[in-house]
């Protein structure tokens, strides 16, 4: 009997464990995407048993393997070595109900997005920048898939970095040092948090940074702001700021990364330390197990080692534990504790309450009102010069025009005036301020600031 393609599915989502206990079995393994038949046959076994008749009939038909490749959902069933591939839009659906499931960017598949958007800049520089021309009309179409691929694979590798992050740290935490199962799981947690550290975040920020020097190609962001200026230039604003909002939507995936950096990296710092202290153990033991078996000689003198022997210097192993003393006059059970707290108690109430009877003069910091005070003035400077700065009809960099104008109109001109200028020219000015998506720097008086261009663009521009 064959099922829609529709009822199928449902009836996938609605028992979606036995499904994601197959994408465990393939994270687990870490090979190809094949499930085997039999594990499938044991899970839908086990799922049926909970069924009444009528429902085992009708999830029977369901899921039989011929009926999932008839609707497509399955690709390939290899009856020889009993596995079978589902379609790869599958296995994204299930992975997106837990987060923790979704699978990370490896360097190999950024290096993949990074070489799609270069071989888009390289085509469509070759080729007529004209709605209507077939060539660039398929190369435009490309990049827009390009595009949409990354943005959602970038959101799923952020969403799984995420998850696998909470998942390994709440491992770690509640791990007990007296729980020697509990003890080796954080271990493992840890191994696993250094790898995710090094060969997923790392490599993430890596390309999402527009800085980053490559022997080869260019970064991928940086090749869509070469887009936007190309399509730009060639008189297409609306597809150039499409591409400007494209990359600003990537970029932005950035902020997430290194918060996961940042809170893994006490973990990675962990692991590295444990390494170092289980590698000092392992060769203080070796040490001492050596010189140990040098004693044993057959006979049954000086079978001990002295304590000023070699072995034990390395390190100052041991140090200390012939120096531990104690009075033999000491006495610590059946002492009355009670009695002198209640002592310490009355001698402090007093001392509080003779504080409290005596009046003190409290003087109010004066330089904090003033400070704010001189800050509100200054806010109203800047506000009132951009009200009188008369700016041109086009710029194409309006901070470093600011930056220009404030150093000749404000007296005690610091860098951080052009990012209170911006806020007020953009409220008081009515212009068309246009995001570069390129970056540049301004130095003053040994600060610099490193800021996204603003263009400014006559009005009738688009």
């Amino acid at each position: 009997m064959i099922v829609s393609t529709e009822k199928t599915l449902i009836a996938m989502i609605e028992h979606k464990e036995v499904f994601l206990s197959l994408i465990d079995h393939i994270d687990h393994h870490g090979g190809p995407e094949e499930m085997p038949v039999r594990q499938y046959h044991q899970l839908v076994r086990a799922m049926l048993d909970c069924q009444s008749e009528v429902e085992q009939k009708r999830l029977r038909a369901m899921f039989d393997l011929e009926n999932l490749r008839r609707a497509d959902l399955v690709i390939e069933v290899d009856r020889n070595r009993a596995v079978f591939v589902f379609a790869p839009f599958v296995i994204d659906m299930f992975r997106h109900f837990d987060r923790r499931r979704l699978r990370e960017l490896s360097s190999a598949q950024l290096e993949d997005l990074r070489r799609r958007f270069y071989d888009s800049l390289e085509a469509l520089r070759l080729c007529t920048l004209q709605p209507g021309d077939r060539q660039f009309d398929e190369q435009l179409e490309l990049l827009r898939v390009h595009i949409r691929y990354t943005q959602a694979k970038m959101r799923d590798n952020v969403n799984s970095l995420q998850g696998q992050a909470e998942r390994l740290s709440e491992m770690v935490e509640q791990m007990e040092l007296g729980n020697l199962e509990q003890n080796r799981q954080a271990s493992t947690a840890l191994e696993q948090i250094d790898q995710i550290y090094r060969h997923h975040v790392l490599p993430t920020l890596q390309f999402l940074n527009e800085r980053e020097s490559l022997k080869e190609g260019q970064p991928a962001l940086t090749s869509l702001r070469d887009i936007a200026v190309l399509l730009h230039h060639a008189g297409l604003p609306q597809l150039s700021q499409q591409v400007r909002y494209a990359s600003a939507s990537i970029r932005a995936h950035a902020s997430d990364v290194e918060k996961i950096r940042r809170s893994l990296e006490r973990y990675v710092r962990q692991n590295a330390q444990q390494r170092l202290q289980y590698n000092a153990l392992e060769t203080a033991f070796n040490e001492l197990l050596q010189a140990a078996r040098s004693l044993q000689d057959g006979s049954l003198k000086n079978n001990f080692l002295r304590k000023d022997d070699p072995v034990f210097r390395f390190g100052h192993l041991f140090s200390g534990l012939h120096g531990v003393r104690y009075g033999a006059r000491l006495e610590w059970h059946g002492y009355d504790q009670r009695r002198h707290f209640e002592e310490f108690l009355r001698v402090r109430v007093d001392q509080l309450r003779q504080q409290a009877s005596t009046s003190q003069v409290v003087e109010l910091d004066a330089e904090a009102e003033d400070f704010e005070r001189q800050q509100q003035y200054r806010k109203e400077t800047i506000r009132q010069l951009m009200r009188e700065w008369v700016s041109p009809e086009s710029c194409a960099d309006l901070q470093l025009a600011l930056h220009d104008y404030l150093q000749q109109v404000l007296p005690d001109y610091q860098l951080v005036d052009v990012l209170e200028a911006m806020k007020w020219f953009v409220s008081e000015k009515d212009f068309q301020v246009i995001p570069e998506f390129r970056q540049r720097a301004i130095q003053h008086e040994g600060f610099e600031l490193v800021y996204y261009v603003r263009a400014l663009e006559p009005v009738y521009a688009s």
